[in-house]
């Protein structure tokens, strides 16, 4: 399982390449990650990944430079680096703008179709279903309120979820 927060938790001062290596530390043990000197198989795998959201050019760059959206890339490239079958996003979009916020949404229906990967997101803005979700679950107060696959859900059933009591 990987996670890919709002706010991305991105080391600054560190490469994108870095900030993606160290998704994969589990799988490295040795007291050199420390040092960021990682197996010849675990760094192709990084640039992979980064070529994977589009970002292959942008390796040597601080992710402090990056911009929102480059940032967002980075956390799903360090995503992809853990190797998970299941992604947890939440707000995945959040602050992007239309152009990074498709490109994210592209990539992430891209990892589901062609990866297998299943994909958990928590979202607020209702017309990112149809690009996210084939299943939908509402909760209110820890309570299901909908729990529906998304082609059986029309306007009403979804507008009395969310204003339900």
């Amino acid at each position: 399982m990987a996670q890919v927060h709002q706010g991305v938790h991105l080391v600054g001062r560190l490469s994108a390449l870095d900030n993606v290596l160290i998704g994969g530390a589990a799988r490295f043990t040795s007291p050199l990650s420390w040092l960021r000197r990682w197996p010849r198989t675990e760094q192709e795998a990084a640039h992979a990944a980064l070529a994977r959201v589009g970002l292959g050019d942008a390796a040597l760059r601080r992710a402090d430079t990056l911009s929102g959206g480059e940032r967002q890339k980075v956390a799903m490239a360090r995503a992809l680096h853990q190797r998970a079958r299941l992604l947890l996003a939440d707000e995945p979009t959040a602050a992007l703008d239309v152009r990074a916020e498709d490109e994210l949404l592209t990539l992430l229906d891209g990892l589901v179709r062609e990866q297998g990967l299943t994909l958990i997101s928590v979202v607020h803005d209702l017309r990112l279903l149809p690009r996210l979700a084939d299943r939908v679950l509402v909760l209110r107060q820890g309570r299901a309120v909908l729990d529906a696959a998304l082609v059986d859900i029309t306007p009403d059933t979804l507008s009395e979820a969310l204003t339900h009591v």
